[in-house]
Parts: C-alpha cells; structure tokens; sequence
C-alpha cells in the first residue's frame, strides 16, 4: 500500500513557519494539483456519518462493506492516532487488477483499487482484501489529519490544510506505516493483519538474527535501492510494535504530535519525548529483545542440508521454482538489482542461470506447465494506452523449445492459469486445449474455464470467498488440488471432475483452525500433493506433504524463516522450494534422504471448521446502519472550483519597484479530472494576474493558461498579456517487460506586450506606441521506446528517447517570421549490467530566429566556465555520460533526519557548436569540448530525495579546468 506524500514542497513549508509566503526566484508556479484521465464508469456515492465512498455502479457490495468497516473502525484508530475526519472521500475503482491502496493530503483522500492484490502479500486470516486494506488507509488518513495546535503545520493549515497535512510525510516512513501494519494487526485479534503472518514478519527476523541487523535508520526508511522494497512495512512494523507493547498505547500518537509541533528536532526528540529514552538507547533495548526472542535461531536440520542455488542477484527474490526435468530448474522471479525479469533455466547443480523469456508476471507468479514441459502458460499486465493506472491480467503461452509466444486473451482479466493433461488431448499446432483461470469478480476471484478462442465460461465463484489456486493431477484427468479462502479460513480441497462447489460444503482436506495453506503442487505420480503453511500462529511456513489414500500429512522442512512455493522433482528424489535468506527469497533443493518425517493426526490437518467458515464477517454486525446511510449518483459539481489552498506569495527583488506580492490559490476535484490554479498579485501600484486550468475528463483532456504580468528589463517594465491553449497527448505502447510511451502536445499561444514604462523611452517615440501582437502554434512531440531500469540503475540500462519542440509565429506585428525548433535523441545502454553500469549517448540541435524562443543552459555542461552557447541561435550538441555506482549506503540517522542512499561516479563529455559563428572553420576545431568528472551522491533529508554532486570539468583546447557542484 503506497503512501504518497508531497515532499518537494516540504521545506517550502518549513520556510512558511518563519514567513506564512511562497518565496520565488521569478516565473511560472508548478501546477500543485495533477490530473489523470481515467474510465469514466457510473459512479455512485455513499454518505455516511464520516466519510463519502465514491464507487462504480455495480459494485455496492465492496462500497458497502467499505463504509461498515471505516465507521467501524474510526474510534479505535482516532484512540490510536489522533485525528478528526469529516465526509472525508473514499474512492473505489475496479478498473485496475495491479491493485493498492493509498492516502494522499493533496486532495485529501483515500484511494482502493476493488480487485485484490494477487499473491502472498497480505495475511489471508484477515478475511478478503476490503478487510485488509480500509483498516490500513484509514490510519493513515486520521493521522495526516491530526494538526496539533501551537505546531508548523497549524500555521500552514490555516492557509492551505492539505500542505499542512502534508507535513506529517517528514515523518520516517517505517513509522507511518509501521503503525498501519500494527493496528491492521489487532483487526482480527491475534490472527489477522501481517503482524500476525510469519511470511510478513520473517524478512525482518532473518536479518535481526543475523550477523548484520538491519540499524534503526533502516527499520524506518524505504529501500529505494535495496530489497526488500517492503523493509519499511516489515521492520517498521517490528519496531513500532515493541514500542506501544513497552510504552504504551499513547506512544505513537504522542510521538506524531510532537514531531509534527517540532520537525526540525527530528523524529529522534519526538520518540525521546514519547518514552524518555534516547534513539540509541531505544534501539538496543529492542535488538536485545528480538534477538532474545530468536536465540538460539531453531533447529534446522533440513535447511543445513539443502543446497542453495546460485544467486541472480546480490538480495535475489524468486518468485517461484518448479522441476523441468530431473537435473534442470524453471524459476520466475521480477526485476532484480541487475537482471532482466522472467523466466530462467538453472541447473539443480549450479551454474549461472539462463534467461528464457523476458517477461513480466502477475503478482502471484503462478504458472503453469505441460507434462512434457514443451509448454507454459502464465499471466502479466497490460498497460491501458491513455487510462491512468489501468492494468488488466492476460494469459500467455510460451512453448519452451521454439521460443513461440502467444497471447490466448485480451482483456480477460486472468490469472493463475492452469493447463489440464488429457483434457483435450493436448497441443496440436495451433489449437489451444483450453485451460482454467481465476479471473477477477469485484473484490475476489472466480474459477473460470477458458476454451479455443478465449470463450470465458464461469464455474464457481464464492464471493465473498475467494479462490486462490486450483492445480490439476498431472496423472489422472479431472482431478484438482484447490485453495481457497473461506472467512479467513484459506485450506486445501481435493476435488474430482468438475465438482468445484464442493468446497463450499465440506471441510477441507488439509486446513488448519489457527494456521495458513499458502501453496500447494502435485508430485509427478499424482499420489500426493506438496503444500506450504503453517498450523498455529505466527511459526514460519514450512512444506509439508499430503497423501489422500493414507490421509496422511508428513513436514518435509524445517527452515527457521519459512520455506514456499514446493515441488517434488519428478524421480521424487529431491524438494524445490523458496526460503528466506537475510534479505533474500532464494531457491533450495533438498535431497530426499533429508526429508523431515514429522507426522500429524487428523484432527491436526482436519479439525472442524464449518464454525469458522459461517461466522460474521469484520463489521458485517453493522448492517443495520445502512438505514440511515445516504446512496445516491456521484455528481462533480463546480465544488472543484471552491480554493483548497490560499497562501501568500513574495517575489523579492534587489529594485523594490520590481518585487511582487499577493495571493496564489489553487483547488481541484476529488477524481483529479479538473486542477485550477491562480495568482493575484501587486507590483509597481499595478494589479496582475495568471491563471492555469486542466480537465482530462475526456481524452487527450485540454489545458489553458492565462496571464496579464509585469516584465522588467534594462529598457523598463514591460506589460504583457495572453494565454495558451494545448491538448496534452499520451500514449502507452505495449510490451512484455520495458516500458514505451509517447508525448505529443500541440497548442496555440497569442499574446501582447507593451512598453508601460517611460523611464527610457520618450512618449510618441516611433515603434514603441500601443500593444504588439504575436500568434504562434506550438508543439511538442517524444518517444521514450523500450525502456528498462533495474533498481540499483543510475540511469536507464536501454531505451531509445527521441524528442523534437517547435514553434511558429503565424501572425506577428513585427516584420520579421519568428520561429524556433529543438530535437535530439538519447541512446541508453548498460555495458556493465551486473554492475549497473550505465552510458547515455546525445545528440541534440536547435534553430531559431533572431527573436530567440529558446535558452541554451541545458545544451552546455557545467564543466564549461559559463554558458559558452548563451544567445546562440543555431546549435549543436553531442554528449556522453557513463554512470557507476561506487557504494549502496543504504542507512542513516534518525535523530537526525539523514539517510544516505548511494555514491557513485559520472564521467561526462560534451561538445557543443554554436554554428552561426563557425566562420569557415572545420567542425572538429569550431567547436568546444569539455570532459568532466563527477562524484556524486543520493540521499533523503526529511524524506526527500537528494542528489548533489561535486564535479571537475577540463577544456583540454583551452587548457582550463573548472570545479563546480550542483544538485540534479
């Protein structure tokens, strides 16, 4: 769940608590509220006390179960938190199958996607994805909303409430949503949230375990380079929660308060304050604890016994592994520190993996293969071209020996494909034998059957249960290993034929009263079935294997930080499995005379559950509350033109005459679809204004600018007046596993000048009387072609960008024709990938007239002494940049708001050539070059990304050398 917080402008907020304006260097303010275009659905609203769910027609279910666990569960957060929400927005979509859910203080509101996320992430004891993800967003949306007097953000919410929320995101995140995860935890007292799911809580104990604990720096501060990408949540959570246990309830919320009162003491005064201990102190007291907790690390016979495979990565994290054959692995796994994602080949011996298929994956990395593993079928994402955040799951096929790739569905929404042997006697060129799929019902997943031609035919769907897995028999046709999750209650079945709604009327074969079936896979021979979980609490999963005819279940590891995702070669020889490493997810294999042969009784693995399967549902006991609830059509309204935010504005400048003060207000709706701003100020007894609005209620959407301002120059003050009208086009190009879109913004600007000052010049003076008229047609046009960038990349490891930006004059009152045009093209490379090694090749020109449209700073590198192309009106550059990384940091301070995320080196050359002053001269000698070299640094102050380099540049032609720094 994504937290998203406004950090650009936090210490402009800062600066607001000493002076309450917005400080500029001069020109154009950046629009604060963004737009997207979106589906654009019948949309209803729901009025309850607190909150106003927004939802699409159809989905009354979801909203409904929404707003029951919202009002449910406000007193309790607000007890934890602090906070006051009124008619607070709750937007559900359920165009989107990437799901997530987050909170966001510009507009303020939450946003849920309805589909559930797909995979392991969440503890599936809470019960569906609604109950998981609304007790998380709303903490965080009462504690944005919770404003102490007397404090920063006070002041600034008086002016403008989001940004003063918005100030709560100097907070670390770990402790954002480290309090997230804890009350999510005690939802479902003592089984539910991840604070109670071993999958969730091993990372972190496997690297407190370990020789190299994570420092507490790292516990609340986001992995921007490292994995896992989660270490906030997880470790936060850790911490947090040792905290409230041993301080007490208020902790939190005392913390929150004063921090916010007083950022710049940093967190660490604020947790000072909250338990009378310093940070270091704190931290001690906890490692010792945890470390208590897990010393000695337990047993673990089988895991000193399995062998390792080599790793793709320094900090791998595997998806899933399963058996090609008896000597060779396919595993899929995501984009790693520097691997492309996919599908790999690995001997079970060793030996550095092979790609296979470059691909993306759906979340679950549930795939499926032939017998003859001549066949696969998974399923990934598909981007929407123009839609905002709209990604829907299709199934693929790829036949592993001729490379072939098929896309079997379009629009489907798929995923968890399965193929059944024998069902229709197999492949036969190009027909397809049709498969089973799960694919998306509201806020779950039904079971659906997929023909020739991608015919979807329902089977069963148990909303609001939900079917997590369904794995055919490689050995007997029409024989299934199902998981799903039934009220928290998530266990195996074995169903025969197409008898899938049996599940609905018995207890399982395998399920477990206090525990978690997370996985399950047949043995080759079909007699037995391989599964992960765990039985009580939070212990760590482990495989265990079942076998129907003895009704028998046997543990098979014994790994001390869980162990997932088995499969038995096919010889029954040795176990595959994924088990958690420090702070990886690494694949093992276990010889088969290392096999645990711990047994367990029925009532074990089959206790009674139909108690737990038809008991209430989170909140489901505030039914009758919808009585007094108000449903009804979501209408925007003009409400979007009511201000969110009026703050001062002050433009200093050495000459008083030219300083600039008064007002700039902005506002939007709560969808994003319409986003205003404006600015009023007073200069030289004079009045001016601009105004900047966007709507993307449609596509491409249109944007308007407006202005009526003051320009000074050496000759006086000049009055200008106009606007611009544009179409902001946007593109997304399909691909498999790189990113590729495209840009084009054509628009029409018209604007006037005079001169209004008489300083320099005499009334009645020739050419200087009344307005001067200029008309032009602008555009801008970029294609950004396969893109791909692994985390610890500086820059892109490939990708083409070709960008061009030109404008025409078509009416102006001077004699001359006005125009101007730049164009390039950027080439990325990695000649070094596994060691995130990157090179950027250039090339870039510009013309135009006299009257000049465009600068020249982004054309020279600061290794030059000045701009050496300043006024140029025709130029041409060509750069190189090759970045690498010397250090991954990855820590820092809490006390003092610090962390360091990397060092690395930039060596750069640019050539530039102002070609109207070539004068004859060759190319090679007209120019001027100049080779640089950059140590440079990325890092967070109060959560925001920094990235400042110290660099020396040498002009070998001129022989002079230039130090300089900046910040990128």
């Amino acid at each position: 769940m994504v937290l998203r917080a406004v950090l650009w402008l936090l210490f402009g907020l800062f600066g607001c608590a000493v002076l309450p304006a917005v400080f500029r260097a001069g020109g154009a303010s950046a629009q604060v509220y963004e737009n997207v275009h979106r589906p654009k659905p019948d949309l209803r609203q729901l009025d309850t006390p607190r909150f106003r769910v927004i939802f699409p027609a159809g989905e009354e279910s979801a909203a409904f179960r929404t707003a029951r666990i919202l009002e449910d569960q406000y007193p309790i957060i607000k007890s934890l938190v602090g906070g006051e929400l009124r008619r607070f927005p709750v937007v559900l979509n359920a165009h989107n199958d990437l799901s997530n859910g987050y909170v966001t203080p510009l507009h303020f509101r939450t946003e849920i996607e309805i589909p559930a996320i797909k995979g392991p992430a969440l503890n599936p004891r809470t019960g569906g994805w609604i109950e998981n993800v609304a007790p998380h967003e709303l903490v965080h949306a009462l504690h944005f909303s919770n404003i102490p007097d007397n404090s920063i953000p006070r002041l600034v919410y008086t002016f403008w409430p989001d940004m003063g929320r918005a100030m709560h995101g100097a907070a670390p995140f770990g402790m954002i949503e480290g309090i997230a995860v804890f009350h999510e935890s005690n939802v479902v007292y003592g089984s539910g949230g991840r604070g109670n799911y071993s999958l969730f809580r091993d990372q972190t104990r496997a690297m407190l375990a370990g020789d190299a604990p994570w420092s507490l720096a790292q516990h609340l501060n986001p992995a921007f380079y490292s994995f896992p990408g989660n270490r906030h949540y997880t470790a936060g959570f850790e911490f947090i929660n040792w905290l409230q246990y041993t301080y007490g309830m208020e902790t939190t919320r005392q913390s929150i308060e004063y921090f916010v009162r007083y950022p710049f003491f940093g967190y660490g005064a604020a947790l000072r304050h909250a338990t009378g201990s310093r940070t270091g102190a704190l931290y001690r007291a906890y490692l010792s604890e945890i470390r208590a907790a897990l010393d000695p690390v337990p047993e673990s016979v089988t895991a000193t016994a399995a062998i390792t495979l080599p790793k793709t990565a320094e900090d791998a994290h595997i998806g899933r592994a399963v058996w090609l054959d008896n000597a060779r692995i396919l595993f899929a796994q995501g984009t790693q520190y520097n691997s492309r994602p996919g599908f790999y080949v690995a001997e079970a011996s060793g030996g550095t993996p092979r790609l296979l298929l470059e691909t993306r994956q759906v979340g679950d990395f549930r795939f499926s293969l032939t017998p003859d593993r001549r066949h696969l079928l998974y399923s990934r994402y598909h981007s929407h071209p123009w839609f905002e955040n709209t990604h829907i799951m299709d199934v693929y096929h790829f036949e592993t020996d001729t490379r072939r790739l098929q896309r079997l569905t379009e629009g489907a929404r798929l995923h968890a494909p399965a193929f059944a042997p024998g069902s229709s006697g197999g492949f036969s060129g190009d027909v397809f034998p049709g498969f089973t799929a799960l694919q998306t019902d509201s806020e779950t997943s039904r079971l659906v059957r997929v023909s020739e031609g991608g015919a979807v035919t329902e089977l069963v769907r148990l909303k609001p249960d939900t079917w997590v897995q369904a794995e055919p028999s490689p050995a007997e046709a029409g024989r299934w290993a199902v998981i799903a999750n039934r009220n928290g209650i998530q266990a195996l079945w074995l169903v025969e034929g197409d008898d899938f709604g049996s599940v609905t009327g018995r207890n399982p074969d395998v399920g477990f009263r206090n525990g978690v079936v997370l996985d399950a896979a047949w043995a080759a021979d079909g007699e037995s079935v391989l599964l992960s979980g765990w039985m009580r609490g939070t212990e760590s999963a482990q495989v265990y294997r079942f076998f129907p005819a003895e009704n028998e279940l046997v543990q098979l590891t014994n790994e001390p930080f869980g162990a997932t995702s088995p499969d038995l070669r096919p010889d029954g020889g040795a176990l595959l499995y994924i088990a958690q490493e420090g702070q990886s997810r690494v694949i093992r294999v276990l010889a088969a005379e290392h096999f645990g042969t711990r047994s367990f009784q029925p009532f074990d693995f089959q206790p009674e559950l139909q108690d737990r399967f038809a008991a209430t549902r989170l909140s489901d006991y505030r039914e009758a509350d919808l009585e007094n609830w108000t449903l009804g059509a979501y209408r925007t309204g003009f409400d979007w033109l009511r201000p969110r935010g009026v703050v001062p504005v002050l433009e200093l400048s050495e000459r008083s005459r030219e300083s600039r003060f008064g007002v700039m207000m902005s506002g939007g709706d709560v969808l994003r679809q319409h986003s205003w701003q404006a600015e009023l100020t007073i200069s030289d007894r004079r009045l001016w204004a601009e105004m900047f609005y966007r709507n993307t209620t449609f596509y491409p959407g249109w944007q308007m600018e407006a202005y009526y301002r003051p320009r000074f120059t050496n000759a006086g003050l000049f009055t200008e007046r106009g606007g611009e009208v544009s179409l902001p086009f946007f593109g997304r190009i399909e691909d498999r596993s790189r990113n590729s879109f495209w840009q084009f913004r054509p628009g029409i600007a018209a604007r006037e000048f005079r001169y209004t000052d008489d300083l320099f010049i005499r009334p009645g003076q020739p050419g200087f009387d009344g307005w001067f008229t200029d008309v032009s047609l602008k555009g801008f046009a970029a294609l950004y072609w396969r893109w791909q960038q692994n985390i610890r990349d500086i820059m892109p490891n490939t990708g083409t960008v070709l960008f061009v930006q030109g404008e025409q004059f078509v009416y102006s009152d001077r004699d001359e024709g006005v125009q101007g045009m730049r164009f390039g093209v950027n080439q990325y490379l990695s000649p070094w990938l596994s060691r995130n090694h990157g090179l950027m090749l250039g090339a870039e020109g510009l013309t135009q007239t006299r009257t000049l449209l465009y600068g020249t700073s982004g054309l020279v590198y600061d290794g030059f002494e000045t701009n050496i192309l300043a006024g140029a009106r025709n130029a041409a550059v060509l750069r190189a940049r090759y970045a690498l990384p010397l250090r991954y940091v990855d820590d820092g301070f809490i006390s003092v708001p610090f962390f360091l995320d990397r060092v690395y080196l930039a060596l750069q050359a640019n050539y530039v050539l102002d070609l109207n002053a070539i004068d004859g001269a060759p190319l090679t000698t007209a120019g001027r070059a100049v080779y640089g070299i950059e140590l440079r640094t990325s890092f967070r102050l109060y959560n925001l990304p920094l990235d400042i380099g110290l660099g020396l540049g040498w002009e070998p032609t001129r022989g002079k050398v230039q130090v300089f720094g900046n910040t990128r």
